[in-house]
């Protein structure tokens, strides 16, 4: 069906907590808040049967609505970097050519996984590719490993011969500390690397976030569900927890 099928509203007896805190005045409140207890939580109900797949859609408020709208009605398409944007999720799913990079989007780069610890005496210099070799072929998804923080910045090097593996080679990652090799401007390449340990990644700052003209809009809270002692108090005077009274 259309339409909302679930809804918020203020946790049961699942948390304690909530139930207490919506007994307070916002002054014992900011008493518990400023003794970093926790408080109050939401939770989502279903408001009619939801069939297996199907999404879970909650009402926004009037306010978010009109938003959307506008936005709908007065998009344009990005221009300048974001020109030729391409969604990661897509050149995932679809495992396109490592190999053709270039084609896929400006805010496309490749991810390895990679973990300095492992292996490290084995390192070598190699002539051939001027820079330190090791076999990466143990480099492998464990666990369904799919956070982002797990890969490091990486280029294809090579593509063997049965095409199920790679020479690639790691980048330094801007989210770790510096390595010796790249303190050192020494190249770190891993022959034998698995394909299924390589991925699609957006460059820093080049998300479908960061694009101009990306909706953004605050989803309201209903009023009637506060607690009138919360109601009627001076924005200016009183911020408790994240909620101002109105």
């Amino acid at each position: 069906g259309k339409g909302p099928n679930a809804m918020y509203r203020w946790a049961t007896d699942w948390d304690t907590n909530t139930e207490e805190w919506l007994s307070l005045s916002l002054e014992e409140m900011q008493e518990k808040n400023d003794n970093r207890q926790r408080g109050l939580s939401f939770e989502i109900v279903a408001t009619r049967d939801i069939q297996p797949g199907e999404e879970i859609f909650i009402d926004y408020g009037h306010d978010w609505e009109d938003a959307w709208n506008y936005h709908v009605e007065n998009w344009k398409p990005p221009t300048g970097d974001f020109e030729s944007y391409s969604s990661i999720t897509r050149l995932n799913n679809e495992k396109k050519d490592l190999l053709d990079l270039e084609t896929h989007g400006s805010n496309v780069q490749l991810g390895c996984i990679y973990s300095e610890e492992e292996e490290e005496d084995e390192d070598y210099y190699d002539d051939e590719y001027g820079g330190l070799v090791k076999s990466g072929e143990e480099y492998k998804i464990a666990d369904g490993t799919t956070r982002e923080e797990y890969y490091w910045p990486c280029t294809i090097y090579a593509k063997d011969e049965d095409g199920d593996a790679y020479t690639v080679r790691i980048e330094q990652s801007p989210q770790r500390a510096e390595t010796s090799w790249a303190a050192e401007d020494m190249p770190l390449f891993l022959t034998e690397y698995p394909r299924e340990s390589i991925v699609f990644l957006n460059k820093q700052g080049a998300s479908d976030q960061n694009m101009p003209g990306t909706f953004r809009q605050p989803i309201g809270i209903q009023d009637e569900i506060f607690p009138e002692q919360w109601k009627d108090i001076a924005r200016d005077d009183h911020h408790v927890g994240g909620i101002d009274g109105d």
